[in-house]
Parts: structure tokens; C-alpha cells; sequence
């Protein structure tokens, strides 16, 4: 991570910035179809709806966000995440994510998909917020197709997330579990766990759903699936 020398205007614009923004809401859905047949989906908060949310709060304390784009030999994308005060001060985040073919897409919607997560949660990340929990099924916001596995309707923990997050891919994953490990985390434990089975899961890491692991528990529940006879 790197940073201005001076950061008190902008920590204390940030700070008030968090008392003024309310989570996330997810608004958009996604259904997902195994190499078996198998459904699973989940919901999430689009780019588009992020920024609509805290683009004016931003700008209400003198902030703004601009994230820029970097490739390596179309393997990889880095995404640099700067918050400016109009003090002057700055904070800079930077992700490196690796790209690979989704099922169902071409290359190029590949990488979109991956720079538009990579997006999203860099810029969840500096600034300190989190997606709600509520979704939009349940508030009646537009016609979603539901998926075929019900809902696990396990207790929801609430993950605190620190003012502040650290820059490096490490860091990052140490409170979000990436995109394509989600994926393959719920392709193995609808293909290999009833209902009853991914419930037990997710109680054993103490979460409420695939969301809310981080990446190292969902390597090792992929690991722990790999092995299940």
C-alpha cells in the first residue's frame, strides 16, 4: 500500500464518509450451471450500483475513487485502487488477480468478469464497507430467477471490516474469499454434499454462506471435498 505523507484530513473525511454510508445492497444474480447439470446461485452488488451509492457521499467529504487497469501477458490483471482528499492527500491500494476462462464465456468476458470483481471489492476494501445481506429477492427489486438448490437459511455473521484495508493480494483475501475458488468451492460441495451437508460446512466455519469465507477456508473446504469419497 502507499500513501501520502500526511493522511489525518482524509482519515478523518473516510471516517466520516462511514458514518454516512450504509451497506451495499445486491442487486444483481447469477445462476450457475455445473459440467453435471447441477444449480447453485448467488446474489451480489453490481460496479454500477457500488458507485451509485458512494459517489456523492465521496465527493460530500472532499473524496473521490479512481482505479486503473494494468495486464501481464493476458494471465493476470492488476487493479490499482487511489482515494483522493482535495487536501491533497492520497491512499493507494493495488490487487493482482489471475485470469482464467469462465464456463459459458469467451475469453474477453473473462477478463471483464475478473477486472469488474477485482473492481469491486478493492473498492469495498479501501473504503471500508460491505454488501448488505438482504437481497433484493426479498425486497421485491425487479424478477429474479431463483436456482434450483434452495437457500440454506443458516444463521448470517456479520464480518467487521477494518476503516482502512491493506493493499496486498494477501491481505485482501484474508477477509474475501476470490471469485473462481468461490466457484469451484460450490461446484464440489453441491456435486459431492446434500443441503443438510453444506449447512454443516458453512457451520463449521462459522459462516452463513459461501460469501462470507475467506479464500484460505475456502482452499481448504475444496481440498476437504477433493478427498470425500
Amino acid at each position: 500500500m502507499h500513501n501520502s505523507t500526511e493522511l489525518k484530513e482524509l482519515s478523518q473525511a473516510l471516517a466520516q464518509f462511514q458514518t454516512l454510508v450504509s451497506d451495499i445492497k445486491k442487486d444483481g444474480h447469477v445462476d450457475v450451471l455445473t459440467r453435471e447439470g447441477k444449480k447453485y446461485s448467488y446474489d451480489y452488488a453490481t460496479l454500477e450500483n457500488l458507485l451509485g451509492q458512494v459517489r456523492k457521499l465521496l465527493a460530500q467529504q472532499g473524496l473521490s475513487i479512481t482505479q486503473h487497469i494494468e495486464g501481464e501477458c493476458n494471465k493476470s490483471v492488476r487493479i490499482t485502487t487511489l482515494l483522493l482528499h482535495n487536501s491533497g492527500q492520497w491512499l493507494q491500494s493495488s490487487l493482482d488477480l489471475m485470469v482464467e476462462e469462465m464456463r459459458g464465456k469467451g475469453w474477453i468476458q473473462s477478463v471483464g468478469a475478473t477486472i469488474s470483481y477485482g473492481r469491486r471489492y478493492a473498492l469495498m476494501a479501501i473504503l471500508g464497507i460491505t454488501q448488505s445481506e438482504e437481497s433484493p429477492e426479498d425486497e421485491g427489486e425487479g424478477d429474479i430467477k431463483k436456482a434450483s438448490p434452495k437457500r440454506i437459511n443458516a444463521p448470517v455473521k456479520t464480518i467487521p471490516v477494518p476503516a482502512v484495508r491493506p493493499s496486498s493480494v494477501d491481505d485482501v483475501t484474508q477477509h474475501f474469499v476470490l471469485e473462481p475458488t468461490l466457484n469451484e468451492l460450490k461446484e464440489i460441495a453441491f456435486e459431492k454434499l446434500d443441503t443438510e451437508g453444506i449447512a454443516k460446512m458453512l457451520e463449521y466455519y462459522k459462516v452463513g454462506t459461501f460469501h462470507e469465507l475467506t479464500e484460505k477456508q475456502a482452499l481448504q473446504a475444496i481440498k476437504r471435498l477433493k478427498t470425500k469419497v
